[in-house]
């Protein structure tokens, strides 16, 4: 009865706020590169720099890497359901990606690959998606976190942020708490879960939730570690853009950008919202953003563009070729 209600409002938010929403943080940023000079014949030298080639190959690499792990990381998770190729594994995430880029955090991803799996397995393939991506991000709330422990405890100088010294161990505790659910779910803990079952806004998730309680741990742990496996191909990613473009000491990189990732995994966001955001947490977390917020801001825009709109382009490209809605065979 509410359906078309819901799907106006939803469509709202995607075509209307989001791109609104992009547009403000993108004039912000603008605002902030405008006081560090001509910065758009600067962007245009970066451009034309003759590092370029060195700084696209890498991260390029790099992302095919990642998601390849994700693929085998997904094939794992459905070997007991059904049977498919590296191949067709990776052709289901890349599908995935480009379902995911038009809806709110990507949720469109579990559709997405669940497109590319025979009709009465779409159901095990959700249930798979779900729990992978929960791994990833029980690995960032953990990595986030110990950037925080590391942060309050040794005293570094956060002033560039501009949050009170307070603020850093309430954000820790609060993250700290939020992970150890997350990992206690992710670990198949039968009384949290079902404690969780009982709020309304969970009961949509009850079969998913439940898929965790019958998963063997060690099955569990494998999948944690694919996860942090690509957790460790971002950081190099990162490390490796903002040194070749802003000189980021990979101290840096290595502290505030687990904070980064954090961030942005947990904040509700569209596609081309999400940009906006890391142009301004780049230049909000990075210390060396006071003197190089150009070369961080293109750099969080490559890697954004890089690691989703590459490969969002190829899965649309093989929606089209393989026409994985009519799947009834293994891939």
């Amino acid at each position: 009865m509410n359906w078309p209600a819901n799907k106006n409002i939803k469509i709202f938010l995607n075509w209307v706020v989001g791109p609104l929403l992009f547009l403000f943080l993108g004039w912000g940023i603008i605002q902030q590169l405008n006081q560090q000079g001509d910065w758009k014949r600067a962007a245009f030298l970066e451009l034309m720099n003759n590092r370029w080639l060195l700084v696209l190959a890498i991260p390029i690499l790099l992302m095919l890497l990642q998601w390849y792990v994700e693929a085998i990381k997904w094939k794992c998770l459905m070997r007991s359901t059904v049977k498919m190729t590296n191949r067709g594994a990776f052709q289901s995430v890349l599908g995935g990606i480009a379902l995911s880029i038009v809806t709110p955090n990507r949720i469109g991803e579990f559709l997405g690959r669940a497109l590319f799996l025979p009709p009465h397995n779409r159901h095990a393939g959700v249930a798979a998606t779900f729990i992978g991506n929960l791994s990833q991000l029980c690995i960032t709330l953990i990595m986030g976190e110990i950037a925080f422990l590391f942060i309050v405890w040794n005293g570094v100088d956060t002033n560039h942020i501009g949050l009170w010294g307070w603020s850093w161990t309430a954000l820790s505790v609060l993250f700290f708490v939020v992970a150890v659910i997350a990992v206690l779910i992710y670990s198949g803990s039968t009384t949290l879960i079902d404690r969780l079952l009982q709020w309304n806004i969970l009961k949509q998730y009850r079969e998913r939730l439940s898929e965790l309680v019958n998963i063997p741990s060690s099955f569990l742990m494998q999948t944690m570690l694919f996860s942090f496996f690509r957790y460790s191909l971002f950081l190099i990613q990162y490390a490796w853009v903002l040194y070749f473009l802003a000189d980021v000491p990979w101290e840096e990189v290595a502290l505030f950008i687990p904070i980064f990732l954090l961030v942005v995994s947990i904040i509700p966001t569209f596609s081309i919202v999400e940009l906006g955001l890391r142009w301004q947490l780049g230049a909000l977390l990075l210390p060396s953003a006071q003197d190089h917020l150009l070369a961080i801001t293109l750099g969080s825009s490559l890697i954004w563009l890089i690691n989703i709109i590459l490969p969002a382009i190829a899965g649309t490209f093989i929606y089209l070729l393989f026409k994985p809605f009519a799947a009834e065979t293994k891939i």
